[in-house]
């Protein structure tokens, strides 16, 4: 069923709030870092849900520099404040991640070992996996769990 538009953006909004809310970031002294850093938050909330098992662009839902693609930069810059404020959604980019291992593992095989970055784009790395993504989902796996 489709929802009224009024009611879809009330129920958003309600959603956002209650988001934003349960966790953030103050700081003190510096309005235009505050403005800056709660931007980059806020663009990274925005690209989530808890019961969604996707991964962030590097440019959020705010660019389209990387065509959506996904990037180990993510499991290193922004999954570490996403796992501190807001577990929940931190467990749905791992579970992406984890998701995708075996088909990117046979993908990249087939492509002369070329590990892909994410589901669409190939690059060419080492198999097995030395390569910063691979280096970066070990530590956020276990960050998670302690």
């Amino acid at each position: 069923a489709v929802e009224k538009t009024d009611d879809l953006f009330s129920s958003h909004i309600i959603e956002m709030d209650t988001l934003w809310n349960n966790g953030g970031i103050e700081i003190e002294g510096n309005i235009e870092l505050g403005r800056i850093v709660n931007a980059s938050l806020y663009y990274i909330l925005s690209s989530q849900r808890e019961d969604w098992t996707w991964s962030l662009s590097p440019g959020s839902l705010a660019s389209n520099s990387y065509n959506g693609h996904t990037f180990w930069d993510c499991e290193t810059w922004m999954y570490p404040p996403v796992l501190l404020l807001h577990s929940n959604l931190a467990r749905s980019l791992l579970d992406y991640r984890f998701k995708l291992i075996d088909g990117s593992e046979i993908k990249a095989r087939s492509y002369n070992n070329c590990l892909p970055d994410d589901r669409h784009i190939y690059n060419c790395f080492v198999w097995p996996p030395v390569a910063s993504f691979w280096n970066s989902l070990p530590p956020a796996t276990q960050n998670y769990y302690y």
